[in-house]
């Protein structure tokens, strides 16, 4: 603790700054928001705290956050005649016909689980009571659900079905993921803001954003929510801020972060995208699909994700790496289900 920087950026979750937060190394930063002259918490979604938050304190200022969502190429749809799938059984109709014409359905792969648990939990979201079970995640490890089932049958019958690249880990992780469908190789993708800055003006061109296809069986519309929460923020060390010579400093520094003029600076010049509340002026953004994006978001429901919800990282690096075997195809998903229960368990029991 005592080697520690006084402040420095840092991941969300549980499982990246958990250790850290329990130990008593970070900073409150509800503290911070109560001294600053220059910003209010409020100036921020309360959702967006959710990466930093326990036990009712928050101990991150969340710096960059992210939306999903799906994109089409309608050159590809139109080639074919085929209509955008709002349904599980449509996806796996239109998925077939490309298959049949050597295109990947689907850009969506998993290496070292990325970006598969976006996916993952994008899905599980459309069943009811998802936050009430990421909850149930963090404060009882419990994570062997009958909708974390569905969802790991529903990966199962994706690959069974072709809907995904061949070899999922060689087109696993965001560079390689995203780039199938850049290079006209894979009609559809789902991803995260933060790749928008890899799209080629050429893609975007006949790029379309549509809601994610229905899936058997839920109950809550893909249409009425987004995955969108902070992932990155600025922490501090605990003993620093409790320092009165260097408190000062540290407020400044925050102010710094969470100023508009820097927001805005970050999010206009490098598209990145923060988690706090500012007027986006369109004229400004140099990609339009990126405001677009955006703009879809706007008034749906802002969900969570296991990545955030997982209490410790040892049993979420589990999480990870089996997802990999789960959408490869080597792996149940009764057995993956199971074996996530069971490192949940067992970290718990270890702690």
């Amino acid at each position: 603790g005592d080697n520690l920087p006084d402040a420095w950026m840092y991941w969300g979750s549980m499982a990246d700054s958990g250790n850290l937060i329990k130990s008593g190394l970070l900073a409150d930063v509800g503290e911070y928001f109560k001294e600053s002259e220059k910003v209010n918490q409020s100036d921020y979604p309360d959702a967006m705290f959710d990466s930093f938050r326990f036990n009712g304190k928050i101990y991150g200022i969340p710096t960059e956050s992210y939306v999903g969502f799906w994109f089409c190429n309608k050159e590809l749809f139109e080639k074919y005649n085929l209509e955008y799938p709002t349904t599980y059984e449509e996806l796996l109709e239109v998925s077939k016909v490309f298959n049949e014409n050597g295109i990947v359905p689907l850009a969506m792969g998993s290496k070292a689980g990325n970006p598969a648990h976006f996916f993952f939990s994008e899905l599980f979201c459309q069943y009811a009571g998802a936050e009430e079970k990421f909850s149930e995640l963090t404060n009882d490890w419990k994570v062997d659900n009958e909708n974390f089932r569905k969802v790991a049958e529903l990966i199962s019958d994706m690959k069974k079905n072709n809907v995904f690249p061949a070899d999922t880990v060689a087109n696993g992780d965001w560079g390689p993921n995203f780039a199938l469908y850049d290079e006209g190789k894979a009609a559809m993708v789902y991803t995260m803001t933060w790749q928008l800055k890899a799209l080629s003006p050429e893609t975007e061109a006949k790029t379309v954003q549509i809601n994610a296809p229905k899936m058997p069986g839920s109950t809550v519309d893909p249409a009425g929510f987004v995955s969108s929460n902070s992932t990155y923020g600025l922490v501090f060390n605990a003993k620093s801020f409790a320092d009165p010579a260097k408190r000062k400093a540290l407020i400044e520094l925050g102010d710094m972060f969470t100023s508009n003029e820097w927001v805005e600076t970050m999010f206009y010049e490098t598209g990145t995208l923060n988690a706090k509340d500012i007027t986006i002026d369109p004229n400004k953004v140099q990609m339009p699909i990126l405001f677009s994006v955006i703009d879809n978001a706007k008034g749906k429901e802002k969900m969570s994700c296991h990545w955030l919800a997982y209490p410790d990282g040892e049993p979420f690096s589990y999480f990870m790496e089996k997802l990999d075997e789960l959408f490869a195809g080597s792996m149940s998903p009764e057995e993956f289900s199971e074996g996530c229960q069971k490192a949940l368990d067992e970290a718990k029991e270890d702690r």
